[in-house]
C-alpha cells in the first residue's frame, strides 16, 4: 500500500518548524548574551549613543570597560567632577550618570565591537528605526553620538541623519518628528580619535588647517548640558 504524500509533507513540515526554532534560540541566547541594558530614563538632559558594545563590556557588564577607550576617563572628569570610575565596579558609573541625567544606549545592540564586524543595509535601518523610537519615547533634550571613528558608524550615520554630503562634528541640523530633541555628534572617545579636523564653527572654532582632539569636543559637550 502507497503512503499518502500528505504523510511525507506533515513530517517535512514538522522537521522544518523543528529547525527553526533551534536556529531561533541560539540567535536570541546569543543576542541576550552581548546585550547591556539601556541606562535611560525620561527626563534625561543628555542621551549618548555609541556604535556597538565592546567585548570586555559584555564580559564585565558594564559600559566602556576597555581602557583604550577614554569615555570613562572625560565622563567622570567633565560631566561629573568626579575621579575616574573602573569598570571593576559594574554600574557604579551607570548609577551615577543617570542620577545626573545622562543615559547611555548603543545602535547595535547585539553585537560585539570587531573588525570583522558586518551589518546589512536591512539591519542599518532596523537599528536607526529602535534608536528614534527610544528618542521619540523618552525625549531626552540632547542626543550625542559618539564617535565617527569606523566605517560602520560612518554609513549608520549618513542614514540616521539623512545626510548626502560630510558629516561634520557639532550640533546637527536634524529634527526627529515626535520630540524637540537637540542632535549633535560628537568624535568618537576612542584612543584613536586624537586628531578632530571636521568640526562646525560654530561648535568649536578652528583655522583651516588646525585640529582639536576629541577631549575638547566632549568638553564642549559638558558646558553645553550644565
Amino acid at each position: 500500500e502507497l503512503i499518502p504524500q500528505e504523510y511525507f509533507k506533515e513530517i517535512f513540515a514538522k522537521k522544518r518548524e523543528k529547525r527553526i526554532k533551534k536556529i531561533n534560540f541560539v540567535n536570541s541566547t546569543s543576542t541576550n548574551k552581548n546585550k547591556l541594558e539601556d541606562i535611560i530614563s525620561h527626563g534625561l538632559n543628555l542621551l549618548i549613543v555609541g556604535e556597538t558594545i565592546g567585548k570586555k563590556s559584555v564580559k564585565l557588564n558594564t559600559y566602556y570597560a576597555d581602557s583604550s577607550n577614554k569615555f570613562r576617563e572625560i565622563i567622570c572628569k567633565y560631566f561629573l567632577n568626579i575621579d575616574t570610575i573602573t569598570p571593576d565596579s559594574p554600574g557604579k558609573l551607570e548609577d551615577l550618570l543617570l542620577k545626573n541625567k545622562i543615559g547611555l544606549t548603543d545602535f547595535c545592540k547585539d553585537k560585539t565591537h570587531g573588525k570583522d564586524i558586518e551589518v546589512s543595509n536591512e539591519e542599518a535601518l532596523q537599528y536607526i528605526e529602535t534608536i528614534k523610537q527610544k528618542i521619540i519615547q523618552y525625549k531626552p533634550k540632547i542626543v550625542a553620538i559618539n564617535g565617527r571613528c569606523g566605517n560602520l558608524n560612518k554609513n549608520l550615520l549618513k542614514k540616521f541623519f539623512n545626510a548626502k554630503g560630510e558629516l561634520y562634528f557639532g550640533k546637527q541640523d536634524f529634527e526627529l518628528k515626535g520630540c524637540d530633541t537637540i542632535f549633535y555628534l560628537l568624535p568618537s572617545t576612542s584612543k584613536r580619535a586624537n586628531k578632530v579636523k571636521k568640526v562646525k564653527q560654530d561648535f568649536i572654532k578652528l583655522d583651516n588647517l588646525s585640529s582639536t582632539d576629541n577631549i575638547t569636543c566632549w568638553k564642549k559637550m559638558a558646558e553645553i548640558i550644565k
